[in-house]
Order: C-alpha cells, then structure tokens, then sequence
C-alpha cells in the first residue's frame, strides 16, 4: 500500500516538475494529457489485485495492423494536387497566368523527384517581365515547400 501511494506520489511530482520546467504550447499539453494517463494508471493498478483477477491484455496481439496503401496514395495525389493549386495560384497573383506544375513521384519512397513547370503557354497579365525572372520567382516558391526542397526542376519552354 505504501508503495502504491509513493508511487502516485512521485508520478505527481515528476508531472508537476515537467508542467514547471517545459514552456506553455502544443508540447505542454501532451506531456500533461500523457502524464495525466499515467496518473490514472497508476492509482487504478492495484485494483485487480484487490479483486483478485488478472487484466487481459491479449486481445491486443490479436489486432492486425497494416497499412492502407491506397489510401495514402490517395492522400498523397491530393496533397500534390493541393500544392500545384497553390502554386499556380501564387504565379497568377504575381501576374502570370498558364504556367503548369507537374511531380514525378518515386514510387519507392513516395518523394517528389522531379517539378516540372511548363511554361509553354505563358502569359504576362500586368507585368513585362521575362522567363528568366519567371523561373527565379518559381524556384523561390517551390523551394519554400518542404516536400518539393531536393526536387529538380525542369522548365518546360
């Protein structure tokens, strides 16, 4: 018994340590909704032991776990998608219009390879720029997305 309420003791403590030491934010409330779970925990422990049964947790080993590949590539077409929106979006902000992106996907590692910015129909709304100044703005913004940083870029003229 002595045990058990120096544990809940120390679980306290050591929760309340880390409440003071880490800053406030997103990590703040995941350590404390973690250290909270480990609370409960510990205080309901002894309780099989009081009813004198065992908890069975073999009905977890029984689960499969795998992944759904289709729908991560799903979620993956549709992420590209999204950014190829944007980008084109962002260009036609900055006043040009018709420039497409396309990513060459590896398959393997489901990394973007290679961004393809077709600038065969491009057109200039407000501004006389030229394709050099064009490509300089293109590169700025796809190196700025994180899944598109080590990818090559392939101009399209």
């Amino acid at each position: 018994m002595s045990s058990w309420l120096l544990s809940i003791a120390g679980i306290i403590l050591l929760s309340a340590l880390c409440e003071f030491i880490l800053p406030e934010g997103q990590i703040n409330k995941y350590i404390r909704a973690i250290f909270s779970f480990f609370t409960i925990f510990v205080i309901i422990s002894p309780l099989p032991k009081l009813l004198n049964k065992e908890i069975d947790l073999s009905f977890l080993s029984n689960y499969d776990i795998t992944l759904q590949e289709d729908f991560l590539d799903e979620f993956n077409i549709s992420m590209l998608s999204a950014i190829e929106k944007d980008l084109e979006k962002d260009l036609e902000d900055r006043g040009f219009k018709n420039i497409k992106f396309t990513f060459a996907v590896d398959e393997e590692n489901g990394k973007v390879d290679e961004v393809k910015v077709d600038l065969r129909e491009l057109e200039f709304l407000d501004k006389v720029m030229n394709k050099k100044e064009v490509k300089e703005i293109c590169e700025k913004l796809i190196k700025n997305i994180s899944q598109l940083k080590t990818s090559k870029i392939l101009y399209l003229e």
